[in-house]
C-alpha cells in the first residue's frame, strides 16, 4: 500500500526568515559597490569590509539553519511528522570551527567540512523516535572533487584559454568586449554539461543514510544518470530556460523512484505521481509570481512547490515474504 508524504507548511511561517536572508544578502553587496564607487559612504572603514561580510554570511547562515527546521517539521506521512532536534548553538560552533579549519587548510578542509554539516543535520532528524544517519566519507568527496571537478574544469579552461586568447580578445589594441561576452556565455554553457558527472556524484555521495536497521541509497547507473541530466540540462538551454521547472520534475521523478531502502526484513521503493503537464504549468506559476513581485512571494512559492511534490511522492512497503521468526520492522506507522 503506498504511503503519500505530505508538506505542511505556510508561505507566512517561512516569510519573515527570507526578509531577513533577503536584507543580509543585500548587505553583503555593499563592500562590492563601494569598491566600484557605485555607492561612497564616508563613515565606512574599507578595512572593516571583509569581517562585516564574513559576519553577515555567518547570519545568513543561521537563518537557512531555521528555514532546514522548519521544512523538516512540516513533513509528514501516515500522520505522524518527522522532528529536527538540533540546536543552533551548537550549529553555529561548528560552523565556527569548521570555517576556521577550511581557513588554515587553505580550503582542503572542505570535503570533511561538508561531511560535518551533513551528518550533523541527519542526525538531527528523527522519525518515531529513531534518527537517520549519514554515512559519506570526507576522504571520498575529495576525490570526486579533484577526479570529477577540478580536474575536467582546469583541462576545459585550459583549451579554452589557449584557442581564444590574443587576438579574439583585442581590436586595434583594445578588448572586444562582444567578442569576451560571447566566449564567456559560452565556456558557461560548457562548463554546465563537465560537472554532470560531478553533480551526479556529489548527490550521490550525499544520499547515504541508515535508519534503524535500513540502508537509504540510490540505485542509479553512472552513465543512465548522466545522461538523463544531460538530456534535460539541454532541453533546458535551447528552451532558454523555459523547460527548467519540467526539467527539475522529470529529475526528481528519476531519482526518486531509484531511491530504496534496504534491510533484511523487507525493503522500502518510492515513488512520484507526476502529471507533467498540469504539474509544469503549476510550478511554473510559482516561478513567475515569484519574478513578478521581486522575491517576495517566494515563501509561498516554495510552500506550494513542495506540498505539490511531496503531496505526488509515496513510499511502498516491500515485505521480504521468507519465513523468520521477528516480524518485519515497519518504518512509517
Amino acid at each position: 500500500m503506498k504511503s503519500y508524504f505530505k508538506f505542511n507548511l505556510q508561505g507566512g511561517a517561512l516569510f519573515p526568515i527570507w526578509l531577513c536572508y533577503l536584507a543580509f544578502i543585500l548587505s553583503s553587496y555593499l563592500p562590492i559597490l563601494y569598491q566600484f564607487k557605485i555607492i561612497s559612504p564616508p563613515d565606512i572603514d574599507p578595512g572593516w569590509m571583509f569581517p562585516i561580510v564574513i559576519v553577515v554570511w555567518f547570519i545568513i547562515l543561521v537563518l537557512l539553519f531555521y528555514v532546514t527546521k522548519l521544512i523538516i517539521e512540516n513533513v509528514e506521512i501516515k500522520g505522524t511528522t518527522f522532528q529536527f532536534d538540533a540546536s543552533v548553538l551548537r550549529f553555529m560552533g561548528l560552523l565556527f570551527v569548521n570555517i576556521i579549519l577550511m581557513m588554515v587548510t587553505l580550503l582542503i578542509y572542505t570535503p570533511w567540512a561538508i561531511r560535518n554539516f551533513h551528518r550533523f543535520f541527519t542526525s538531527s532528524i528523527s522519525y518515531n523516535g529513531s534518527s537517520f544517519n549519514f554515512m559519506g566519507r570526507g576522504s571520498y568527496l575529495l576525490l570526486i572533487f579533484i577526479l570529477a571537478l577540478i580536474v575536467p574544469v582546469f583541462i576545459v579552461t585550459s583549451v579554452i584559454t589557449y584557442f581564444f586568447t590574443g587576438d579574439v580578445f583585442f581590436t586595434a589594441g583594445k578588448v572586444n568586449i562582444e567578442q569576451f561576452n560571447k566566449i564567456g556565455y559560452s565556456y558557461q554553457i560548457i562548463m554546465a554539461f563537465v560537472v554532470i558527472p560531478y553533480s551526479y556524484l556529489f548527490y550521490n555521495w550525499l544520499f547515504n543514510f541508515t535508519y534503524k536497521n535500513y540502508f537509504i541509497n540510490w540505485e542509479t547507473d553512472f552513465w543512465l544518470a548522466c545522461g538523463n541530466i544531460f538530456k534535460e540540462l539541454f532541453l533546458s538551454i535551447i528552451t532558454l530556460g523555459i523547460y527548467i521547472p519540467m526539467a527539475l520534475l522529470n529529475l526528481y521523478k528519476y531519482f526518486v523512484v531509484r531511491t530504496v531502502m534496504q534491510s533484511g526484513e523487507g525493503n522500502y521503493s518510492f515513488g512520484f505521481d507526476l502529471e507533467a503537464k498540469k504539474d509544469y504549468i503549476f510550478v511554473l506559476k510559482q516561478v513567475l509570481l515569484s519574478i513578478v513581485t521581486l522575491g517576495f512571494y517566494y515563501p509561498w512559492a516554495i510552500c506550494k512547490v513542495g506540498a505539490l511534490v511531496l503531496g505526488k511522492t509515496y513510499a511502498l512497503h516491500e515485505i521480504d515474504e521468507t519465513p523468520k521468526i521477528e516480524e518485519p520492522i515497519e518504518l512509517f506507522n
